[in-house]
């Protein structure tokens, strides 16, 4: 069963990744971890064609004293946001402030089955 598909990005340089003069398709659970680090790394406000998209990492985050379970429930919130998603099993988060680094390790359950052990650092 084919389901929704996209457009495959480097892990490094979240660059589209191209073979043989083509663009690589992901779909599945590869899709499902790719979407997840993306709304992860994607700020509020970065996006030009909805300015409300994405984490409030400048509001929320990264402030002094930052709220832990505010900060837990914004993340949380989402991962809950990507397709096929069902449900996070494990949640952990790592906040760095001299760096303003933050690491979100995770798992999630999706229509697909279980999806393991994901790290997003950003």
């Amino acid at each position: 069963m084919a389901g929704n598909q996209d457009f495959k990005l480097d892990l490094a340089t979240h660059d589209l990744e191209i073979s043989d003069y083509d663009f690589v398709m992901i779909e599945e659970q590869d899709r499902i971890r790719q979407e997840a680090t993306i709304h992860l790394l994607t700020a509020r406000g970065e996006w030009f064609l909805n300015i409300l998209h994405g984490v409030p990492y400048f509001q929320d985050i990264w402030v002094k004293d930052p709220d832990r379970s505010l900060v837990d429930a914004v993340f949380k919130a989402e991962l809950m946001k990507v397709d096929d998603v069902t449900a996070i099993t494990s949640f952990s988060i790592d906040l760095d402030a001299a760096t303003r680094i933050a690491t979100i390790t995770f798992s999630v359950t999706t229509t697909f089955g279980r999806i393991a052990d994901i790290t997003v650092e950003g």
